[in-house]
């Protein structure tokens, strides 16, 4: 602590520096950021949408690829551990219509050689492309279902919608860690389209005319109902199936007038074929499109942030017509972060006026605030970058109690030093005599939470995922304010001290005595 006084400047800057390179690890993503803890679990869902309308037999083709995958990762386990690994527990597969269900139950945590990620991210390469699925889903999670990373595009004019979403899902798919880039509006599936030719409507047919009776003729027109063991049997008239599984059969379709007649097809209207839309969604009273991607979880914040900065600028000149926003879980949480950092804000107020009246001095409740919060922070980054985990929600509910904890070994230290200067000790005498007579108990509060923390830090179970970022920023928080409080926090009491006796010499002109030689005076006594 003596040292600590006599070089008071470089303690500080030594400090502050150990904050600024802490921030630098987040920033540059050293370490990774995720809002929510990156839960696993222990079972693996592989869900695969394909277009409606998509042949069953195709639904097979993919139902097997995927059964294949994990016939070939268990024989890469088989191969890595001479036969004595195991990682599958149970498998169930199950196909319907348009989507591929797959079910991955993993052995025990503490018994297999990947994580659940690991397994994840192996199957999904195993598995390949799907050239024709409209959403390919591999999740591993108990959290975070939803896409990572999600735009709503805003326009009146489709076309320019259209090419702004594709100029959108080009770009997220030039990052690596990012798959399964779809916009909702895409569809594998074709369908026929009728427009119709100059001079059907003098013949009285219209659009909905033309769609109608070709509705008629595939799905069926309703002519009877029969009364069947107390309910109503519907009787249908179609053309016959053959013809309905024809696409010549389209150019012999007939169109019947308002007044009888019979016309084909083919005079009234062109038929084309066309991608088919599957939904239409509006928003702000505009026609929308939503553009998702998933994201590994350490690349999510970095892939926002280089959009927002290298892209998006961009992108508004290029198509000036579309208006975008964040929705999904980008905007769930921006909304929620706005309102712990309001919360936060109202915490460390309450807390100031509270110090400051207990200490009768504005200063003080500043040199305890500020040195408590950050440096717990860089304690809790410093940590997180140690045991290799991410810096989520969960992190900073942790650096908040480290905090409190913090805040307290200060006021600790601080109040006995008024003690001892209420008895005639000058500031000197008082920081060396208080933090030697406070070592013992402060250091005790930092080491008995740190070392009580290590057992759930060091746990693999799946149960306490979500428990060991909180313990994690709490103990390497705790741990770096034990620091803070007896070699930073006398420091900046002691730079406190030359800032006032500087004001008292050159200001009001009064003789004081040099916070350096005090020190002196009082290390010889």
């Amino acid at each position: 602590m003596i040292f600590a006084l006599r070089h008071r400047y470089l303690t500080a800057a030594s400090f502050i520096a150990s904050m600024v390179l802490s921030v630098g690890l987040l920033t540059n993503g050293i370490v990774k950021t995720s809002f929510m803890p990156e839960s696993e679990s222990d079972q693996i869902s592989i869900t695969v949408d394909l277009p409606e309308g998509t042949p069953y037999t195709r639904t097979l083709q993919v139902l097997k690829k995927i059964q294949v995958a994990e016939k070939a990762l268990v024989e890469e386990i088989n191969e890595s551990t001479s036969g004595e690994g195991k990682l599958i527990e149970n498998w169930y597969t199950r196909s319907r219509d348009n989507q591929v269900l797959a079910l991955v139950k993993l052995v025990p945590p503490e018994t297999r050689s990947l994580t659940a990620k690991e397994t994840a991210d192996r199957l999904r390469v195993l598995i390949g492309e799907v050239p024709d699925a409209e959403k390919i889903e591999v999740n591993y999670k108990d959290n975070n279902n939803d896409p990572a990373i999600q735009y709503v595009l805003n326009s009146n004019n489709l076309e320019a919608l259209t090419a702004a979403a594709d100029d959108l899902m080009t770009k997220l798919r030039s990052y690596e860690g990012v798959f399964n880039v779809i916009n909702d509006s895409e569809s594998s599936a074709d369908e026929v389209r009728f427009e119709l030719k100059p001079g059907a409507e003098a013949l009285g047919i219209t659009s909905a005319i033309v769609a109608r009776q070709v509705r008629q003729g595939f799905f069926g027109e309703e002519v009877q109902r029969l009364p069947r063991d107390g309910q109503d049997v519907r009787v249908y008239v179609r053309y016959p199936r053959s013809d309905r599984e024809s696409l010549d059969f389209l150019g012999q379709i007939r169109i019947r007038t308002n007044d009888g007649r019979e016309v084909p097809l083919a005079t009234v209207a062109d038929l084309r074929f066309d991608k088919g839309v599957s939904q239409i969604l509006r928003r702000e009273r505009q026609r929308a499109v939503i553009v998702s991607a998933e994201v590994l979880p350490e690349r999510i914040n970095e892939i926002r942030d280089t959009l927002k900065e290298d892209f998006f600028e961009g992108f508004d000149l290029r198509h000036p017509d579309i208006t975008r926003g964040n929705i999904g879980r980008a905007q769930g949480e921006a909304e929620f972060m706005q309102e712990i950092f309001l919360l936060l804000a109202i915490a460390v107020g309450v807390a100031y006026f509270l110090i400051a009246i207990a200490f009768r001095s504005y200063f003080e409740p500043m040199l305890i605030l500020l040195a408590a919060m950050p440096f717990c922070f860089t304690g809790a980054i410093v940590g997180h970058l140690l045991m290799g985990q991410p810096l989520s929600l969960m992190s900073y509910l942790g650096i908040s109690a480290a905090a409190g904890v913090a805040v307290n070994d200060n006021l600790v230290l601080l109040d006995y030093v008024h003690k001892l200067r209420a008895k005639g000790m000058d500031g000197a005498q008082a920081l060396i005599e208080a933090g030697t007579k406070r070592f013992r108990p402060i250091l005790l509060t930092s080491l008995t939470t740190f070392v009580g923390l290590l057992p759930l830090m060091m746990e693999r179970s799946i149960q306490a995922q979500w428990l060991i970022p909180i313990g994690i920023a709490l103990a390497f928080g705790v741990l770096f304010a034990l620091f803070v409080t007896l070699f930073f926090v006398p420091a900046l009491y002691g730079i406190g001290a030359d800032i006032k006796r500087g004001l008292a010499r050159h200001v009001l002109r009064r003789p004081t005595q040099n916070f350096t030689a005090l020190i002196e005076h009082d290390f010889a006594e």
